[in-house]
């Protein structure tokens, strides 16, 4: 492949491949986040928790909640050099892996007293956690699936949204967009949605949504990002078959196949 003569120019193959390890990595330092989220957990009570917890704030853009987050735990001189990082899942699970920092001193200095602050920045933490599964399983924010849930017209649209960002996190079952969903499921005796929204609760997630696609959004992501989406086809083959890897082509349908990938990608990326 010439890569001075196509359209992700800006990337080599090599720092694709690169990313793509980072991936790997990030994907495992967010399960160790989440495991070690549960283990602190541990002695905690209800009655602990913060009056205002985290499913609201998917009310809000992304860009709103990452402000609150920042501001409400003191991170926000920190934000400059987080952004020196390339993408934008490894910028948010920095700024996770420091409010977790913070909260171990926290909890060395004030282990009695801080544990209502604790519970805060773990649950805004897991915000962050689930902000970054969400990026790379669907495209999108929570946030931006929850405004899909509560503003689209179309109520087909509505009800896919809502449904992804329950399965990445089922704590969005608690928004008021989801209250209000699932009220009006109980009033129409809407069994169909109301089946969805059960199975979306377990978190389990398609073939669409496993870890090669996951891999090839967090590709187009970066390339988003670096606005280098303008692929032609055989360059989507030639990246994600030949280079990456990532994607077969035991059907010599991959050309096609990923092209309309990138389509819906695109367009997604378009309505949000």
């Amino acid at each position: 492949m010439t890569v001075a003569n196509n359209n992700f120019s800006k990337f080599t193959p090599e720092e694709l491949r690169f990313l793509l390890r980072h991936f790997d990595t990030l994907d495992h330092d967010l399960g160790s986040v989440k495991s070690d989220i549960a283990q602190k957990l541990n002695g905690f009570s209800m009655s602990q928790l913060p009056d205002t917890f985290w499913a609201p704030m998917y009310e809000l853009s992304f860009i709103e909640c990452l402000g609150l987050l920042t501001h409400t735990f003191g991170i926000s001189d920190k934000l400059k050099e987080i952004g020196q990082i390339a993408t934008a899942q490894g910028k948010i699970s920095n700024i996770a892996n420091l409010l977790i920092n913070n909260l171990n001193e926290e909890l060395e200095e004030n282990p009695e007293d801080s544990r209502k602050f604790a519970l805060g920045v773990m649950s805004f933490s897991y915000v962050l956690i689930a902000s970054v599964q969400s990026l790379s399983t669907y495209g999108c924010y929570i946030n931006d699936l929850v405004k899909v849930a509560r503003e689209s017209d179309s109520r087909e649209i509505a009800d896919s949204a809502l449904i992804k960002a329950i399965k990445i996190d089922p704590s969005v079952a608690a928004c008021p967009t989801t209250a209000k969903r699932l009220s009006f499921a109980v009033l129409c005796n809407d069994t169909s949605f109301i089946g969805r929204f059960k199975k979306a609760l377990s978190g389990k997630l398609g073939v669409r949504e496993s870890k090669s696609y996951q891999k090839m959004r967090f590709i187009l992501q970066v390339l988003h990002e670096a606005d280098a989406l303008n692929l032609s086809d055989k360059e989507l083959k030639q990246l994600f078959v030949n280079e990456l890897k990532i994607y077969s082509d035991s059907q010599s349908t991959s050309e096609k196949n990923l092209a309309e990938f990138t389509r819906k990608f695109k367009a997604q990326k378009s309505t949000i």
